[in-house]
C-alpha cells in the first residue's frame, strides 16, 4: 500500500519534476521516496501552521529521511501531523501543502517564492489511507 506516496506523486507537477530532478516522467513511489532521501537536507524554510521548527525538530525530520528504507513502501507509510516528508517536498519543490487530517487542517507553507512556483497541493487522510 503506497497511498501517502500516490497521492503525493497525483499532485506535484510534472514540470517540476522535469525542472527539479530532470525526469521525462514520474518517478514511481520507491524511486520518488530514494530522490527525498538523495536531496535530504533541513527545511528551513518551512512553516507548519505559521511557526518555524526548531533546530531539534528539524534535525529530527533530517534523521527520519535519511534512516527511512525505501524498499518497504508497500508496507504503507505512517504519515504524521508533522510529517518530514511533507516538510522536505515543501522545501524541495517550493509548494505549500494543505494537509487535512481527521477533519483537522495542516498547513506546510514555504516561505521563500525563488522558483515562482508557489501553488498548493492538498490532501486528505484518516488513521489508515490518505488521497
Amino acid at each position: 500500500m503506497s497511498c501517502f506516496w500516490d497521492a503525493i506523486l497525483n499532485k506535484i507537477r510534472m514540470k517540476d519534476f522535469q525542472s527539479i530532478f530532470n525526469l521525462q516522467q514520474k518517478p514511481s513511489p520507491q524511486e520518488f521516496a530514494d530522490l527525498l532521501k538523495l536531496h535530504n537536507k533541513k527545511t528551513i524554510n518551512i512553516l507548519w501552521n505559521s511557526e518555524f521548527l526548531t533546530n531539534q525538530q528539524l534535525e529530527e525530520n533530517f534523521q527520519h529521511i535519511h534512516n527511512y528504507n525505501s524498499s518497504n513502501i508497500h508496507q504503507g507509510y505512517d504519515c504524521s501531523t508533522s510529517d518530514p516528508f511533507l516538510f522536505l517536498i515543501c522545501e524541495i519543490f517550493h509548494i505549500n501543502i494543505n494537509h487535512i487530517f481527521l477533519k483537522h487542517t495542516i498547513d506546510y507553507c514555504h516561505t521563500k517564492n525563488i522558483f515562482n512556483n508557489n501553488y498548493t497541493i492538498k490532501l486528505q487522510s484518516d488513521k489508515g489511507h490518505m488521497w
